[in-house]
């Protein structure tokens, strides 16, 4: 029993001995190498840890900062490609409105106006520039080329759409306003047309019938340039010229056209005038003459026109014709204008009245004005100048003799009286057609003179 007490104690003092071996173990110093910055001084390796903590975490940073700036500029690129898709809409809307043509605000026309130019829809909406034959560019229902000359869309000066006309190889090539379409009641109005424009040459603008027997309407004689005319139409005269169908607006040359503007105006009749009671030796009186005296004081036009409602006078010519107040008397008297040569006038239809030249002799007397006639002056001494106005009565056909001529001064207010008028003396003078001629001479041809009274009496 000892004996293993005294080996415990033994064993006790062994291991006591081994741990005091093991404590008595001296520590090795630590020979690591110092790192020195760029003076030779030592760096601390825990600032050394700190940088390197640093520098990973603004590496880390800056691939944070990279990412955002990469995710930036991925929203910029989107941002750009949305304003690309936007302006690229914006371009096509942008086309899509210049492809459409805007529609033209047209004026509102006043209620007894049946036709104007400036406010027909469909020709107002025509692109200007457009050209080509009729059917390319009046595409209205309410105009239609007359030949085949070049017709083009262009800027009316006073707002809107004109339409120039080209190429008119013949004096008839021009545009027809389509009547039949404008839904005229002839038998309770007329119908006023005014045509504004310009002409590229001096000439006539011509109004006609667009179909047979195209009769002229009116003829205004214009310089080049802008020109306004203006005429009414009747029953009467719409039916006689062609113009039930057709009015046609030409030239009597080639020039070019600009029409600007087409009115067709309603107008109402008046009540018919009562006109006095012709004395039986009367076989004609302008102030009796219900055609005439029933025309609208204010009526300017060419031959048929004017002159359409009776069939005692008629047009020699292509003077101008106006209706005018009478100023020596009651009812309608005649202005005769826009002559060129003296033979434009009017001719009295002798044989259109109850008249018998063959059996009895007539007296024809006609009172009237003739406006500025040149003063009665002797011929100088070789036989030049000496022209003074005169007024007379004479036959329409070769030779154009005369039944009376009375000259004209002062004033210019003339009575000219022709005696002894019958068959053989119509013969004789150039008469025998059955029209004797109202002719004012002087000044070239052109001059104006007015007819207040005329009267065929039998002897």
């Amino acid at each position: 029993m000892k004996k293993i007490w005294i080996l415990a104690i033994i064993m006790v003092v062994v291991l006591a001995l081994t741990a005091c071996n093991r404590n008595n173990t001296p520590v090795e110093p630590d020979v690591t190498t110092p790192v020195n910055d760029e003076n030779g001084q030592p760096i601390d390796e825990d600032i050394d840890e700190d940088i390197g903590e640093n520098d990973n975490e603004e590496d880390n940073s800056d691939e944070i900062d990279e990412d955002e700036d990469n995710n930036d500029e991925d929203e910029n690129d989107e941002d750009e490609n949305d304003d690309e898709d936007e302006d690229e809409n914006n371009e096509d809307e942008d086309d899509n409105e210049d492809d459409e043509t805007p529609v033209v605000v047209i004026p509102a026309r006043p209620a007894n106006v049946v036709y104007s130019l400036s406010t027909d829809i469909e020709f107002q909406n025509i692109p200007v520039g457009t050209r080509g034959a009729s059917e390319d560019v009046l595409t209205t229902d309410y105009l239609l080329g007359a030949g085949n000359p070049t017709f083009r869309a262009v800027a009316n000066p006073s707002g809107g759409v004109a339409l120039r006309i080209d190429n008119r190889e013949e004096n008839w090539h021009g545009v027809d306003i389509i009547t039949s379409e404008l839904g005229l009641n002839t038998a309770a109005n007329s119908y006023q047309l005014t045509v504004r424009g310009n002409i590229a040459e001096a000439g006539n603008v011509i109004i006609s019938g667009g179909d047979a027997p195209h009769a002229t309407l009116f003829s205004h004689a214009t310089a080049a340039g802008d020109f306004t005319l203006q005429f009414t139409m009747t029953a009467t005269t719409i039916e006689n010229s062609g113009s039930r169908g057709h009015v046609r607006i030409a030239a009597n040359n080639h020039s070019n056209l600009e029409i600007r503007e087409i009115e067709v105006r309603r107008v109402d009749l008046v009540a018919p005038v009562v006109v006095p009671t012709r004395p039986a030796n009367v076989v004609y009186s302008l102030a009796t003459d219900e055609g005439f005296q029933n025309s609208i004081v204010g009526l300017s036009g060419d031959g048929m026109a004017v002159l359409g409602e009776t069939p005692y006078l008629q047009n020699s010519g292509s003077p101008s014709f106006t209706i005018v107040d009478n100023p020596v008397g009651s009812g309608n008297a005649l202005r005769v204008h826009g002559r060129t040569a003296d033979w434009h006038t009017i001719d009295l239809m002798i044989d259109n009245m109850e008249t018998n030249p063959s059996a009895n002799t007539y007296t024809i007397r006609v009172r009237g004005r003739i406006i500025d006639p040149p003063p009665a002056v002797e011929p100088n001494e070789d036989g030049e100048g000496g022209e003074a106005s005169s007024f007379d009565i004479m036959g329409s056909d070769r030779p154009w003799a005369r039944f009376a001529s009375v000259e004209v001064s002062g004033d210019g207010n003339f009575t000219a009286v022709a005696n002894n008028v019958n068959a053989a003396t119509m013969a004789e003078n150039g008469a025998s057609n059955g029209r004797i001629r109202l002719a004012a001479s002087g000044l070239a041809g052109s001059t104006v003179f007015y007819i207040y009274e005329l009267e065929v009496t039998r002897n």
